[in-house]
């Protein structure tokens, strides 16, 4: 089989309806086939670890957005060493370009974060990165990984230090970490709202999407709500 065969298998899943509906969420990416999610997940647990999906993960960059999302997300599902992942990681994190493709990679991230020094060494760096997606890749990865007592005070200090990104996506990502340490770690994420540590719009969002979890007391949202800032 040559290496297209995974291409036209997707090919084959494609769903157009899904791809105009997923297409309004992901703005200026233009090559998308519209492959659902649970489809490209069972396409990479047949090819992980095969002579095949290892040609695939060799083949960058790739020629659609499904591609990618198959790419990262069989890179979660390889069972190779921490240093051995971390070089597909690192090899694959410059061909991502939106939001959906770095989420759904960190989620799948799993095994790879259980080596949690060496991973948070990893993120550290992408943090330094002038890449909008590697910042977004970091700090997603925090908000999924390390959360915990051992590291959550740290990781909101790394967090806060990329708060003068002005790129949509790092601003979202951030707003979306503050909201759930403030769910995880309130005592000690809420007084970084108290001090306004963060650019008003990042500071306000985070208040929203707090507000908007279920996780979160009423009397706790209508205190974050008393707490925002004009823009």
């Amino acid at each position: 089989m040559k290496i297209s065969s995974i291409e036209n298998e997707l090919m084959g899943k494609a769903d157009s309806r899904y791809k105009e509906f997923h297409s309004a969420l992901i703005p200026g990416v233009s090559n998308i086939l519209g492959v659902r999610l649970p489809e490209i997940r069972k396409i990479a647990k047949k090819y992980v670890g095969t002579d095949l999906g290892n040609e695939f993960l060799s083949q960058l960059p790739h020629n659609f957005y499904d591609e990618y999302m198959l790419h990262g997300i069989m890179i979660g599902y390889m069972r190779a060493d921490y240093l051995k992942t971390e070089k597909y990681v690192t090899d694959f994190l410059p061909y991502i370009d939106n939001w959906a493709v770095c989420d759904s990679f960190v989620s799948s991230l799993k095994t790879f974060f259980k080596n949690r020094e060496s991973a948070y060494e990893f993120v550290k760096t992408q943090l330094k990165s002038d890449s909008p997606y590697r910042i977004r890749f970091a700090l997603v990865a925090l908000l999924n990984y390390y959360t915990d007592d051992r590291y959550a005070r740290d990781a909101l200090t790394l967090a806060v230090s990329v708060s003068k990104n002005s790129h949509y996506y790092v601003k979202m990502a951030l707003a979306w970490l503050i909201s759930v340490f403030l769910v995880k770690q309130y005592e000690i994420t809420a007084p970084i709202i108290e001090n306004r540590l963060l650019p008003s719009w990042i500071h306000n969002k985070s208040i929203q999407k707090a507000k908007e979890s279920f996780r979160i007391s009423d009397e706790r949202k209508a205190y974050l709500k008393s707490l925002k800032v004009k823009e």
